[in-house]
């Protein structure tokens, strides 16, 4: 299954990377990578780092991440947010002021929840207070010791896509982005956990480098 990207001029036009990584994806990404075994020769080191300082974070908030970012599949849409600060504490704010309309709608890709979980689709104050907490005890153990090695691994990321940019234009910086990314104009395909077809439709698209997107997007 793939999803694609269907560009217009005006999308092409607006294109473009941004400066860093999202906190918040980094954060549920790995959340897949220490869940799964993908990119073993790159990723246990920091797995097996990442679990002994994991050792000391809540049962219950490491249960709750477990079931929000269970690995594979699908994950509720609520916990990336469109980053409004470069700073992981606004965003996760962000993350705990989201409405129950949407965090019911969101959860609703995951399987059935337990019943521990479901005070969290009724946007209950502790339990979004919980999730605030696991949110930052997880980015504290497992990705801000990493974060000045994930700034320099996107900076030099987004060296490559820059000269592909000067050197041969839109067209030579999507197709930079292979194997993950394929473009055939005018449509950006990926390998997806579901079948979709997007139409940017002049909304352009901002691509977010990331350490911890493996194969997919």
């Amino acid at each position: 299954m793939r999803i694609r990207l269907h560009f217009t001029t005006e999308d092409l036009a607006r294109l473009r990377i941004a400066r860093g990584p999202d906190p918040l994806w980094e954060i549920v990404l790995s959340l897949n990578i220490l869940a799964n075994t993908q990119g073993r020769a790159v990723f246990d080191p920091w797995r097996a780092r990442s679990r002994e300082r994991l050792s000391g974070v809540p049962r219950p908030q490491a249960r709750l991440l477990r079931y929000l970012a269970p690995g594979t599949g699908p994950f509720p849409d609520f916990l990336t947010p469109t980053p409004t600060a470069p700073d992981v504490a606004t965003d996760i704010e962000t993350v705990m002021t989201t409405p129950a309309r949407q965090l019911r709608r969101d959860l609703g890709v995951l399987a059935t929840a337990p019943s521990w979980a479901r005070p969290l689709a009724d946007a209950d104050r502790t339990a979004l207070a919980g999730l605030g907490d696991a949110l930052h005890g997880y980015h504290h153990a497992a990705i801000a010791p990493l974060w000045p090695r994930i700034q320099a691994l996107v900076d030099a990321d987004r060296a490559v896509r820059a000269r592909a940019l000067l050197d041969h234009g839109t067209d030579g910086l999507l197709n930079s982005l292979r194997p993950t990314l394929r473009w055939s104009p005018p449509v950006l395909e990926a390998d997806y956990p579901v079948d979709r077809d997007l139409h940017l439709a002049g909304r352009g698209l901002l691509l977010v480098p990331s350490v911890f997107c493996w194969r997919t997007p």
